[in-house]
């Protein structure tokens, strides 16, 4: 009898290795875009997704990827849709399709499977039965520390949106997310919108700055209320412009003069002085 329990008690431990050692492995991986875009023109047949983690709902969808991954013992991939460079974007729409800006996964194989994130059901459902093969061409981590080096220097020497674009070729570097979340700067580049609106006028400024360049976007309109419309892009004047030591030096030419102070700075707000006049502004939401 001891002889009998013995050897069901070594079974069972041989199924529960068995069955750890499946789920090993298997789990959900980030890419940069240059790596997910590396991975497509080589045909790899893989799961992947866009996801912009932070959301409630990007977040939702990681957790369910990661459960995903475990319980169909396949890797999957992801990018995070918020840290891609102009180009990368528009390279990825330009030979699969793909809408970054939306939480999507995707099966590459016969001409890109697309879902949108819903919930784990669906996606569990979806997923049944596909199965990612493993890239192997991925970039070394000592390539993606001599971007963070370079995004380094470009951030000293005031070049943001070029500091920017290295981080996003080593993105899913721990060390590349601490910089970025250590580094003010950064949340400067967006849409900025300020106006104050009278009786029968209105004063509007806008302040720009995008990845795809050093150049900032100027637009400022200060007249009839009834005449106003929103600005096209031949409006906006740009300079050139660096940002260091909470001053932005701007130039038409080869010398940069300093135009504004920034008086604060968050994810929301931006406080600038010109010519001792401080404007607040906020993120230009648009519709």
């Amino acid at each position: 009898m001891k002889k009998v329990i013995k050897y069901i008690v070594i079974i069972l431990a041989l199924v529960l290795l068995t069955g750890c050692g499946k789920n090993q492995g298997y789990s959900l991986i980030e890419l940069t875009g240059p790596e997910l875009l590396n991975a497509l023109y080589n045909d790899n047949d893989i799961i992947y997704a866009t996801i912009n983690p932070n959301t409630e709902k990007g977040q939702a969808f990681i957790r369910d990827l990661k459960r995903v991954a475990k319980e169909h013992h396949t890797d999957i991939y992801y990018i995070d849709n918020t840290k891609l460079s102009f180009f990368n974007d528009e390279e990825l729409y330009i030979i699969s399709g793909i809408d970054t800006r939306k939480n999507y996964y995707y099966y590459s194989k016969d001409n890109n499977i697309a879902f949108e994130y819903e919930s784990y059901k669906t996606l569990d459902s979806d997923l049944k039965g596909i199965k990612s093969k493993k890239i192997t061409s991925l970039v070394s981590e000592e390539d993606k520390k001599k971007e963070l080096e370079l995004a380094k220097e470009d951030y000293n020497n005031g070049d943001i949106a070029d500091s920017l674009n290295h981080l996003f070729n080593c993105w899913n570097l721990k060390e590349a997310k601490d910089f970025y979340n250590n580094s003010k700067y950064f949340k400067i580049i967006k849409e900025w919108d300020y106006r104050s609106v009278g009786k029968n006028e209105i004063l509007v400024k806008k302040f720009a700055l995008f990845n795809i360049s050093n150049l900032l976007f100027v637009y400022e309109y200060n007249g009839s209320k009834a005449e106003y419309s929103e600005p096209k892009a031949k409006e906006y004047k740009d300079y050139k412009y660096k940002i260091k030591d909470d001053k932005i030096y701007i130039s038409n030419g080869e010398d940069f003069v300093e135009k504004y102070k920034i008086i604060s700075l968050t994810d929301d707000e931006l406080i600038l002085e010109d010519n001792k006049v401080q404007t607040v502004y906020s993120v230009d939401k648009k519709e």
